[in-house]
Protein backbone atom coordinates (compact mmCIF):
# COMPACT_ATOMS: atom_id res chain seq x y z
CA UNK A 1 0.00 0.00 0.00
CA UNK A 2 2.65 2.34 0.45
CA UNK A 3 3.47 2.22 -3.23
CA UNK A 4 0.35 3.19 -3.91
CA UNK A 5 0.35 6.05 -1.44
CA UNK A 6 3.37 7.56 -3.45
CA UNK A 7 1.96 6.76 -7.14
CA UNK A 8 -1.05 9.23 -5.29
CA UNK A 9 1.47 11.91 -4.29
CA UNK A 10 2.52 12.10 -7.60
CA UNK A 11 -0.54 12.01 -9.44
CA UNK A 12 -1.33 14.84 -6.86
CA UNK A 13 2.03 16.81 -7.54
CA UNK A 14 2.43 17.34 -3.76
CA UNK A 15 4.93 16.70 -1.19
CA UNK A 16 4.41 14.33 2.17
CA UNK A 17 3.97 17.83 3.83
CA UNK A 18 0.80 19.28 2.26
CA UNK A 19 -0.60 15.09 1.42
CA UNK A 20 -0.26 15.04 5.76
CA UNK A 21 -2.42 18.57 5.38
CA UNK A 22 -4.83 17.48 3.48
CA UNK A 23 -5.84 13.86 4.85
CA UNK A 24 -5.40 15.89 8.30
CA UNK A 25 -2.29 13.55 9.39
CA UNK A 26 0.93 14.45 10.91
CA UNK A 27 3.52 14.92 8.51
CA UNK A 28 6.01 12.27 10.33
CA UNK A 29 3.00 9.81 10.02
CA UNK A 30 2.88 9.70 6.33
CA UNK A 31 6.98 9.86 6.28
CA UNK A 32 6.49 6.48 8.09
CA UNK A 33 4.24 5.04 5.92
CA UNK A 34 6.17 6.20 2.48
CA UNK A 35 9.06 5.07 4.50
CA UNK A 36 7.53 1.29 4.96
CA UNK A 37 8.34 1.62 8.91
CA UNK A 38 4.19 1.58 9.53
CA UNK A 39 1.41 0.82 7.95
CA UNK A 40 -1.12 3.37 7.49
CA UNK A 41 -4.26 3.03 9.95
CA UNK A 42 -7.55 2.83 9.30
CA UNK A 43 -8.01 6.44 9.90
CA UNK A 44 -5.47 7.49 7.79
CA UNK A 45 -6.96 5.20 5.00
CA UNK A 46 -11.03 6.74 5.85
CA UNK A 47 -8.91 10.38 6.13
CA UNK A 48 -7.14 9.89 2.33
CA UNK A 49 -10.33 9.03 0.88
CA UNK A 50 -12.09 11.01 2.01
CA UNK A 51 -9.73 13.87 0.84
CA UNK A 52 -9.63 12.08 -2.48
CA UNK A 53 -13.13 10.55 -4.01
CA UNK A 54 -11.66 9.63 -6.98
CA UNK A 55 -9.17 7.60 -5.76
CA UNK A 56 -10.01 3.98 -6.34
CA UNK A 57 -10.42 2.19 -2.57
CA UNK A 58 -10.28 -1.29 -4.09
CA UNK A 59 -6.72 -0.21 -5.89
CA UNK A 60 -5.76 1.70 -2.35
CA UNK A 61 -6.44 -1.38 -0.48
CA UNK A 62 -6.30 -4.24 -2.58
CA UNK A 63 -4.16 -3.35 -5.21
CA UNK A 64 -6.89 -4.81 -7.70
CA UNK A 65 -8.00 -1.91 -10.56
CA UNK A 66 -7.13 1.30 -11.53
CA UNK A 67 -6.22 4.40 -9.08
CA UNK A 68 -9.37 6.60 -10.30
CA UNK A 69 -12.69 5.77 -9.64
CA UNK A 70 -14.55 6.08 -12.74
CA UNK A 71 -18.24 5.66 -10.90
CA UNK A 72 -17.74 9.36 -9.61
CA UNK A 73 -20.30 11.96 -10.74
CA UNK A 74 -18.74 14.36 -13.13
CA UNK A 75 -17.58 18.13 -11.64
CA UNK A 76 -19.24 20.77 -13.08
CA UNK A 77 -17.81 24.20 -13.46
CA UNK A 78 -20.63 26.42 -12.28
CA UNK A 79 -19.19 29.55 -14.37
CA UNK A 80 -19.03 27.63 -17.50
CA UNK A 81 -21.12 25.23 -17.21
CA UNK A 82 -18.63 22.59 -18.68
CA UNK A 83 -17.31 19.22 -17.38
CA UNK A 84 -13.77 19.81 -15.75
CA UNK A 85 -12.66 15.77 -16.60
CA UNK A 86 -13.87 15.19 -19.78
CA UNK A 87 -16.75 17.43 -21.21
CA UNK A 88 -19.00 15.20 -22.86
CA UNK A 89 -22.12 16.20 -25.27
CA UNK A 90 -25.72 14.42 -24.10
CA UNK A 91 -29.16 14.97 -24.43
CA UNK A 92 -29.20 15.13 -20.78
CA UNK A 93 -26.55 18.36 -20.78
CA UNK A 94 -28.43 19.98 -23.59
CA UNK A 95 -31.58 20.25 -21.87
CA UNK A 96 -29.61 20.89 -18.62
CA UNK A 97 -28.05 24.26 -20.60
CA UNK A 98 -31.36 25.23 -22.25
CA UNK A 99 -32.57 25.40 -18.84
CA UNK A 100 -29.66 27.12 -17.35
CA UNK A 101 -30.03 29.79 -19.97
CA UNK A 102 -33.48 30.38 -19.31
CA UNK A 103 -33.13 30.51 -15.40
CA UNK A 104 -29.82 33.06 -16.38
CA UNK A 105 -32.57 35.26 -18.64
CA UNK A 106 -35.13 34.97 -15.46
CA UNK A 107 -32.46 36.00 -13.24
CA UNK A 108 -31.25 39.00 -15.74
CA UNK A 109 -34.73 40.59 -15.66
CA UNK A 110 -35.21 40.30 -11.81
CA UNK A 111 -31.61 41.92 -12.05
CA UNK A 112 -32.74 44.84 -14.41
CA UNK A 113 -36.41 45.32 -12.38
CA UNK A 114 -34.36 45.70 -9.36
CA UNK A 115 -31.87 48.11 -10.63
CA UNK A 116 -35.04 50.20 -11.46
CA UNK A 117 -36.13 50.00 -7.32
CA UNK A 118 -32.25 50.67 -6.66
CA UNK A 119 -32.34 53.89 -8.37
CA UNK A 120 -34.95 55.07 -6.41
CA UNK A 121 -33.05 54.74 -2.84
CA UNK A 122 -29.95 56.22 -1.02
CA UNK A 123 -28.00 55.27 1.77
CA UNK A 124 -28.61 57.54 4.78
CA UNK A 125 -26.68 56.14 6.90
CA UNK A 126 -23.08 53.84 7.64
CA UNK A 127 -22.45 52.40 10.78
CA UNK A 128 -19.22 50.58 11.69
CA UNK A 129 -18.95 48.77 14.71
CA UNK A 130 -15.36 47.93 16.19
CA UNK A 131 -13.84 44.90 18.31
CA UNK A 132 -13.53 47.21 21.28
CA UNK A 133 -17.86 47.70 21.57
CA UNK A 134 -17.36 51.16 20.11
CA UNK A 135 -19.21 52.72 16.88
CA UNK A 136 -18.91 55.03 13.97
CA UNK A 137 -21.89 56.88 12.59
CA UNK A 138 -21.37 58.39 8.79
CA UNK A 139 -24.07 59.89 7.03
CA UNK A 140 -23.51 60.79 3.60
CA UNK A 141 -24.17 64.25 2.03
CA UNK A 142 -26.60 64.32 -0.58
Amino acid sequence: MNSRIKLILDYKQISNKEFANVIGVQPSTVSQILGGRQNPSYDSIVKLLKAYPEINSKWLMLGEGTMLDSELPKQVDLFTNQDINEPQVSEENVICKSEFTKATENITQIDKKDDIEVKSRRIEKIVTFYSDKTFDEYFPTV
